[in-house]
């Protein structure tokens, strides 16, 4: 089964950001396919997808179809996958501190 989930970014970039991750959803690991996040009124970048439940859905952010634009710890410093298991009630916020610049 799939859930709708809104995913919700605070992060400081242009006007649109991409999320890639792990299920076709999400583009399977491929930034040709990652999927757009625009801005909303509040600032936030959003996007509601349908998703599957019950499976482990991994995926990060970025500021372009591009891995070198991946996001970034605060210090520069790799950070891990987005974890994500449905079912939840919950809309699903994220930080992101920078994106690495090409």
């Amino acid at each position: 089964m799939a859930k709708k989930v809104k995913i919700l970014v605070n992060a400081f970039a242009g006007d649109k950001i991409y999320v890639c991750g792990n299920i076709p959803q999400l583009g399977d690991w491929n930034p040709k396919y990652a999927v757009e996040l625009k801005k909303n009124e509040q600032g936030l970048y959003q996007v509601t997808k349908m998703l599957p439940e019950n499976q482990m859905i991994e995926f990060k952010f970025m500021e372009e179809k591009d891995w070198a634009t991946v996001e970034k710890g605060e210090y520069d410093e790799e950070v891990k996958n987005h974890i994500l298991v449905l079912p939840t009630d919950e809309d699903m916020i994220y930080y992101v501190a920078k994106f690495n610049k090409k």
